[in-house]
């Protein structure tokens, strides 16, 4: 309700921004990876407050979609970038990024406990729980800690320059930032929280 842009002109601008993103990249690298995830706020359809249809039905899943659709268009382009998206009617996704398993999903899905649900997950035997690193994003606050079996969980930070609504809720504001990292074998290295 208090956004300045309606549903479709956000993914527009979403849309825009992957397309610079890969044109920024390509250049200075052979392969570029885009994991896409569908979060609380881009469910497509809702009734009051709950997903009222499958969780991979997501306006994120659907901009990248018309992305990678114009990627695969593109000879230049079309071998060296790859998108990969949940499954359907999931949350999650895995993927190995030069030997380390990454787990990757959005932080409405643990609630409060990511490394409680982490856990579940191992005990069920789904992919993320498998996961040397698990990456989320939600809470819009960087978090970083390690868990159990060498385990690291990674809450992402968000871009969005804080929040009046977390702000009133919980009295602070998490400043906007991004985090890059090498990975290699199981491991992080190189962590830096970008503001």
């Amino acid at each position: 309700m208090r956004l300045e842009l309606t549903p479709t002109e956000q993914v527009r601008v979403f849309r825009r921004l992957l397309w610079a993103q890969i044109r920024a990249f390509a250049p200075h690298t052979e392969r570029i990876l885009i994991p896409v995830l569908p979060g609380n706020h881009d469910q497509a359809h809702r009734v009051g407050d709950q997903m009222a249809t499958f969780h991979d039905d997501s306006w994120a899943i659907d901009g990248a979609s018309a992305v990678m659709d114009g990627v695969n268009e593109n000879p230049d382009l079309a071998d060296r970038v790859r998108f990969v998206f949940p499954g359907h009617d999931e949350l999650c996704v895995t993927l190995d990024v030069n030997g380390t398993t990454m787990g990757m999903t959005h932080g409405h899905v643990f609630g409060r406990d990511p490394l409680k649900w982490w856990d579940g997950q191992a005990g069920g035997r789904s992919p993320v729980g498998d996961a040397d690193v698990l990456l989320a994003a939600h809470s819009h606050h960087l978090r970083v800690q390690d868990h159990g079996g060498n385990r690291l969980f990674m809450q992402i930070p968000a871009l969005d320059g804080g929040s009046t609504w977390f702000r009133h809720r919980r009295g602070a504001a998490a400043p906007s930032r991004m985090v890059s990292f090498w990975t290699e074998g199981g491991r992080v290295r190189g962590l830096d929280p970008v503001l």
